[in-house]
Protein backbone atom coordinates (compact mmCIF):
# COMPACT_ATOMS: atom_id res chain seq x y z
CA UNK A 1 0.00 0.00 0.00
CA UNK A 2 1.51 3.31 -1.10
CA UNK A 3 0.12 6.72 -0.11
CA UNK A 4 0.61 9.85 -2.21
CA UNK A 5 0.01 13.60 -1.70
CA UNK A 6 -0.49 13.59 2.05
CA UNK A 7 1.58 16.69 2.91
CA UNK A 8 -1.35 19.07 3.16
CA UNK A 9 -3.25 16.96 5.72
CA UNK A 10 -2.64 16.82 9.46
CA UNK A 11 -2.19 13.36 10.97
CA UNK A 12 -5.78 13.42 12.19
CA UNK A 13 -7.15 14.57 8.81
CA UNK A 14 -5.16 11.84 7.01
CA UNK A 15 -6.44 9.20 9.43
CA UNK A 16 -10.01 10.43 8.90
CA UNK A 17 -9.58 10.36 5.11
CA UNK A 18 -8.14 6.84 5.21
CA UNK A 19 -10.95 5.60 7.45
CA UNK A 20 -13.85 7.29 5.68
CA UNK A 21 -12.71 7.31 2.03
CA UNK A 22 -9.29 5.96 1.08
CA UNK A 23 -9.54 2.46 2.48
CA UNK A 24 -13.14 2.07 1.32
CA UNK A 25 -12.19 2.16 -2.38
CA UNK A 26 -11.92 -1.04 -4.41
CA UNK A 27 -8.28 -2.06 -4.65
CA UNK A 28 -7.30 -4.19 -7.62
CA UNK A 29 -4.22 -6.26 -6.86
CA UNK A 30 -4.31 -5.62 -3.14
CA UNK A 31 -3.43 -8.77 -1.25
CA UNK A 32 -1.70 -10.43 -4.20
CA UNK A 33 1.98 -11.33 -3.71
CA UNK A 34 3.18 -8.92 -6.40
CA UNK A 35 0.29 -6.43 -6.27
CA UNK A 36 0.67 -2.80 -5.25
CA UNK A 37 -2.10 -0.46 -4.24
CA UNK A 38 -1.59 3.28 -4.64
CA UNK A 39 -3.85 5.67 -2.77
CA UNK A 40 -3.65 9.29 -3.86
CA UNK A 41 -5.33 11.70 -1.48
CA UNK A 42 -5.82 14.08 -4.42
CA UNK A 43 -7.00 11.36 -6.79
CA UNK A 44 -10.68 12.35 -6.98
CA UNK A 45 -10.00 15.23 -9.42
CA UNK A 46 -12.54 17.46 -7.71
CA UNK A 47 -12.14 21.24 -7.90
CA UNK A 48 -10.78 21.17 -4.34
CA UNK A 49 -8.21 18.48 -5.28
CA UNK A 50 -7.07 20.49 -8.30
CA UNK A 51 -6.74 23.68 -6.24
CA UNK A 52 -4.66 21.83 -3.61
CA UNK A 53 -2.46 20.28 -6.28
CA UNK A 54 -1.92 23.67 -7.94
CA UNK A 55 -1.22 25.34 -4.59
CA UNK A 56 1.25 22.81 -3.18
CA UNK A 57 2.66 20.57 -5.92
CA UNK A 58 2.45 22.10 -9.40
CA UNK A 59 5.56 23.74 -10.80
CA UNK A 60 5.37 27.10 -12.58
CA UNK A 61 5.16 25.48 -16.03
CA UNK A 62 2.20 23.33 -15.02
CA UNK A 63 0.49 26.28 -13.34
CA UNK A 64 0.92 28.43 -16.47
CA UNK A 65 -0.38 25.64 -18.70
CA UNK A 66 -3.41 25.17 -16.44
CA UNK A 67 -4.14 28.92 -16.45
CA UNK A 68 -3.94 29.00 -20.26
CA UNK A 69 -6.12 25.89 -20.72
CA UNK A 70 -8.71 26.88 -18.10
CA UNK A 71 -8.78 30.69 -17.89
CA UNK A 72 -11.95 30.73 -15.75
CA UNK A 73 -10.42 28.44 -13.11
CA UNK A 74 -8.61 30.40 -10.39
CA UNK A 75 -5.00 29.25 -9.94
CA UNK A 76 -4.10 29.78 -6.27
CA UNK A 77 -0.82 31.26 -5.07
CA UNK A 78 1.98 28.74 -4.60
CA UNK A 79 2.53 27.73 -0.98
CA UNK A 80 4.74 25.36 0.95
CA UNK A 81 2.75 22.32 2.16
CA UNK A 82 1.87 22.58 5.86
CA UNK A 83 3.29 19.10 6.61
CA UNK A 84 6.32 17.15 5.39
CA UNK A 85 5.23 13.52 5.49
CA UNK A 86 5.46 12.27 1.89
CA UNK A 87 9.26 12.11 1.89
CA UNK A 88 9.07 9.52 4.69
CA UNK A 89 6.56 7.26 2.94
CA UNK A 90 7.59 4.08 1.17
CA UNK A 91 7.96 4.33 -2.60
CA UNK A 92 7.13 1.56 -5.05
CA UNK A 93 10.07 0.01 -6.85
CA UNK A 94 9.46 -1.24 -10.36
Amino acid sequence: MFLHNTDYLSDRALYTWLWSDGLREGMMGFGLPMGNCHLDVLGACTDEDIILQMRYDADEEERARWAADFPDFPVPSREKPPFNRDRHLSQASF
